[in-house]
C-alpha cells in the first residue's frame, strides 16, 4: 500500500502527516510574522518618497526569502539544522548556537500551534478539499493573530487572498453555498469601518489619511464629532509624539511660533522631579535617597538606568509620575488660549493615557540611524543606551500606522517649516467644527 493510500484510509496517519506539515508551516509562519510588517514599512517609505517627488533611498533586498535568517544578537547565520521546527530549539536549549543569547519560546510555540490546529482540522474534515482549504485558512489566521498582537496590523497581503480563496472554496460547496459566502464577505467588509472607528474613538472628524499618504493633511469634514473627548480643554488639542531624537521639541517650537499653545509633558515631568517638585516625596518613599542629587532633585540618569533594568521599578515610577503629569497637562489644556493646544507626549501610544484628550495625533518621524546619532550627542548617553531607549518605545512603522498626521524630519531643517505651516492651517480650521 502506497503512502497516499495509507493517509487516505487512516485518520491517524492523516493527522500525523498534517502535524509534520504544520510544524514546517509554523516555522515559515514565524518568518512571515517577523518580516511582513517590516516589508510593509519599506513599502510605505517608498510610497512616501514617491508622493514627495523623491527617489526612495536604496535598500537591500528584504522579503520572505532574502536575506537568510540570522541571530539578532550576534548576526550569525541560522543553518538548516538549527531551523528544524521545535527540535532545534530544544536541542539548543532555547539559545543561539553562536552567542548563546536566548531565543524566544514563541518560535516553537507558533510551530506547535500550527501543528495542533492542523490536526484538529484534519480530524474534522478528513481527507478532502475542505481539509486543504481549512488548513490554508487556519494557518493564515495564526499569522494574522500574531501580527495583530505585535503591531495591530492586518496585512492586506493575507486578508484579501483569504477572501478570494474562501469564495472559490465555497463555489464548490466546501463549507456553505456560494450565496452565503458572498453575503459573509460583504458583511465582513461592512464591519471593517465600524471596527476601525472603534479603534480610533479619539480621532476628530478629519478623514483618516490613507496608508502611505500621511505626510499630507486630510481634508476637513463634519462626521462623528461625538467621538472626540477633550476633558476640560479650552481649545482643540493635538497630540505630538515621536521616537527619541526624532525632533519633537524642534517641531513643537515651530508650531508655537505659528500661534499654538505648547503643553510639554516632558517639561511637566522635569518640574515634578526638580528640587522642590511635587512628586519628590512619593519618589523618595518608593526608591530611597540614592536616586536623588545633592540639590534634592531626582537623578534622572540613575533612575533611567534603574527602570531599564527593572520592570517593577519602571511600573512604580510610572504609577507615581503618570497621574501627576496627566493632571498637570489637563490643567494646562483647560487654560490654553491661541489657535490650538499642542500636547507633546513622548510615549503617547505606549501609555494610551492621553488619546481621549486630543482631536488628532501627529508623529515626528525620521530614520532610526538619525535618532541614534542625534540622541547620542546628549551628555551621558552612548549609542547602546540610545538603542535601549528606542527598544522600550514603539517602532517607527507602528507609530506611523496609527498616526493621523506625520511630519518628516529626516532631511534638512528648512523642510520642516512648510510641513508645519500646512498642518497649522488645517488644525486652525478644526476650531470651526469643534463642539
Amino acid at each position: 500500500m502506497d503512502v497516499i493510500a495509507v493517509i487516505q484510509s487512516s485518520p491517524f496517519w492523516l493527522a500525523v502527516a498534517v502535524a509534520i506539515m504544520g510544524l514546517c508551516v509554523g516555522s515559515f509562519l514565524n518568518v512571515v510574522i517577523h518580516r511582513l510588517p517590516k516589508m510593509m514599512e519599506a513599502q510605505w517609505r517608498a510610497d512616501r518618497a514617491a508622493l514627495d517627488g523623491k527617489e526612495a533611498p536604496p535598500a537591500e533586498t528584504y522579503n520572505l526569502v532574502t536575506p537568510r535568517s540570522r541571530c539578532p544578537s550576534c548576526d550569525a547565520p541560522i543553518t538548516a539544522l538549527q531551523n528544524v521546527p521545535v527540535v532545534s530549539w530544544l536541542a539548543l536549549g532555547g539559545k543561539c548556537a553562536a552567542c548563546r543569547a536566548p531565543i524566544s519560546a514563541r518560535y516553537p510555540a507558533v510551530e506547535l500551534l500550527a501543528a495542533t490546529l492542523g490536526v484538529l482540522v484534519s480530524l474534522r474534515f478528513g481527507y478532502s478539499w475542505a481539509l486543504v482549504f481549512g488548513l490554508v485558512f487556519t494557518w493564515a489566521l495564526v499569522a494574522l493573530t500574531f501580527i495583530d498582537l505585535d503591531t495591530q496590523l492586518l496585512p492586506d497581503d493575507i486578508t484579501l487572498p483569504l477572501l478570494w480563496v474562501g469564495l472559490i472554496a465555497n463555489a464548490f460547496g466546501a463549507y456553505t453555498d456560494l450565496r452565503s459566502a458572498v453575503f459573509g464577505a460583504v458583511g465582513g467588509y461592512i464591519a471593517r469601518p465600524v471596527a476601525r472607528e472603534e479603534r480610533s474613538r479619539h480621532a476628530h472628524s478629519l478623514r483618516p489619511i490613507p496608508r502611505g499618504r500621511r505626510a499630507r493633511i486630510a481634508p476637513l469634514g463634519t462626521r462623528d464629532r461625538h467621538l472626540v473627548a477633550r476633558p476640560r480643554a479650552a481649545v482643540i488639542a493635538i497630540a505630538l509624539t515621536g521616537g527619541v531624537g526624532s525632533g519633537k521639541s524642534t517641531v513643537a517650537a515651530l508650531f508655537e511660533r505659528l500661534g499654538a499653545r505648547v503643553v510639554d509633558t516632558d517639561e511637566i515631568s522635569r518640574a515634578l522631579t526638580a528640587s522642590g517638585g511635587a512628586a519628590l516625596e512619593l519618589l523618595r518613599e518608593a526608591f530611597g535617597e540614592r536616586y536623588f542629587g545633592a540639590d534634592g532633585a531626582l537623578d534622572r540618569g540613575a533612575m533611567r538606568d534603574l527602570v531599564f533594568e527593572d520592570p517593577a521599578a519602571r511600573a512604580r515610577l510610572e504609577s507615581i509620575l503618570h497621574p501627576a503629569i496627566r493632571a498637570a497637562a489637563d490643567a494646562a489644556l483647560s487654560s490654553s488660549t491661541g489657535d490650538f493646544a499642542l500636547l507633546v507626549v513622548p510615549l503617547l501610544f505606549e501609555t494610551g493615557g492621553y488619546r481621549n484628550r486630543v482631536a488628532r495625533t501627529l508623529v515626528v518621524d525620521c530614520p532610526e540611524a538619525v535618532q541614534v546619532k542625534r540622541t547620542a550627542r546628549r551628555p551621558g548617553l552612548s549609542e547602546d543606551a540610545v538603542r535601549r531607549i528606542m527598544g522600550a518605545q514603539w517602532p517607527r512603522w507602528r507609530r506611523l500606522q496609527v498616526a493621523d498626521d506625520v511630519v518628516w524630519n529626516g532631511g534638512e531643517r528648512r523642510e520642516l517649516q512648510p510641513q508645519c505651516e500646512r498642518l497649522h492651517r488645517a488644525y486652525c480650521a478644526l476650531k470651526g467644527g469643534a463642539t
